[in-house]
């Protein structure tokens, strides 16, 4: 399947971008998230307490850290929210 992806090199810590780079490329889907069998795994508490691989959630880790990335108290979290343009 032909995709354009987004790659972005985060340092865990600050939240600052290091790297970021697009790709046109073409993949293969090995897994796919069901948002209908997430709806009540995914909680605000669940992802504050880091217990969403506990909670059976695929990709818990994963998903953790990037709901805390687009979280504006995160630092540097706005880094990718674009400015209107003039």
């Amino acid at each position: 399947m032909p995709v354009l992806s987004l790659y972005v090199d985060v340092d865990p810590a600050s939240g600052t971008t290091l790297s970021f780079e697009t790709r046109l490329e073409r993949i293969r889907i090995a897994a796919n998230l069901r948002h209908d069998q997430l709806d009540d795994a995914v909680t605000t508490e669940r992802i504050a307490a880091d217990a969403l691989e506990s909670a059976g959630v695929p990709f818990g880790r994963e998903l953790g850290f990037l709901w805390r990335l687009a979280t504006p108290s995160w630092p540097n979290a706005n880094a990718f929210v674009a400015s209107p343009n003039p």
